[in-house]
């Protein structure tokens, strides 16, 4: 872990910070600064954890029972599932550690419904119950969150990121292009591993090369509506950084009304706009 992070995680520790909004940052180790945090309240056998007990075992192996995890990145957040959540951490643990915890990874993603239900438990918990969420953008979340969480910034760890994906063997040329746009190495590799990357590399490119070749954009077009609205989503953000400042809250408002928007070609056109495209 970055010195940086290793700093802040001991001083969020040493407080019991609750809840905590942890902000992501590119090319960083987001979930294991998470993950890390949670081991640290659990374990007891060092200033931080000790990675070795059956309690920090559990966690690492993704079965300590009375973490709940939701990665609303990757799936449709429903009220129903987080209120049920809340209502069984007023029952006792499952795990003889006593200690519950939710973790929304991507908190920006919930509706204000969800956000409502989840208002008066943060303010309130339940004894030993930890509320972790993580954002990209913490301006995308409704304020009555944002305003009752202890918001903390990761640092990027740049040269960790890149040795972990010459150790999963990503091509040197794709190496700079990832620990620049993306946040995370599990979603890197989704990303490489999909059918779709060739397509996705080539339409970067197109767009951040000032190209004015009209049959190149449509082709790009047909390319661009192969894609599934998960990739959409992971390329809006992919694309976040070349984007100008003006045009960011355009780009922010476009991927959090994405499940609303079923027209590829429209989606399309306004990402052309994004980059002053007509």
């Amino acid at each position: 872990m970055e010195h940086k992070n290793l700093l802040l995680l001991k001083s969020v520790v040493k407080d019991k910070l609750n809840p905590i909004l942890i902000q992501e940052q590119k090319s960083s180790f987001t979930l294991d600064f998470v993950f890390d945090y949670v081991k640290s309240i659990c374990c007891g056998q060092q200033a931080l954890f000790c990675d070795k007990c059956e309690v920090c075992h559990k966690i690492n192996q993704k079965n300590y029972f009375d973490i709940k995890f939701i990665d609303a990145y990757a799936n449709l957040v429903s009220k129903e599932e987080v209120v049920e959540i809340i209502n069984n951490f007023a029952f006792s643990s499952l795990e003889k550690y006593g200690y519950k915890f939710l973790i929304i990874y991507g908190i920006e993603q919930v509706n204000k419904f969800i956000a409502n239900s989840l208002l008066k438990n943060i303010e309130t918990p339940f004894k030993n119950t930890f509320y972790i969420f993580t954002t990209r953008n913490p301006y995308a979340i409704i304020n009555t969150i944002r305003s009752r969480c202890f918001l903390i910034r990761v640092a990027k760890e740049t040269q960790r990121f890149k040795q972990t994906l010459i150790a999963h063997k990503i091509e040197a040329k794709y190496l700079d292009f990832f620990v620049n746009n993306f946040f995370g190495i599990n979603q890197v590799l989704e990303f490489y591993q999909s059918a779709n990357f060739e397509k996705f590399w080539n339409l970067f490119k197109v767009l951040t090369s000032n190209s004015t070749n009209a049959y190149e954009f449509l082709v790009q077009q047909k390319s661009f509506k192969t894609f599934s609205y998960q990739e959409i989503f992971y390329f809006l953000d992919l694309i976040s950084e070349s984007v100008s400042e003006t045009k960011k809250t355009n780009l922010f408002n476009l991927q959090n009304n994405l499940k609303y928007n079923i027209n590829k070609t429209l989606i399309f056109n306004q990402i052309l706009d994004l980059f002053n495209y007509e």
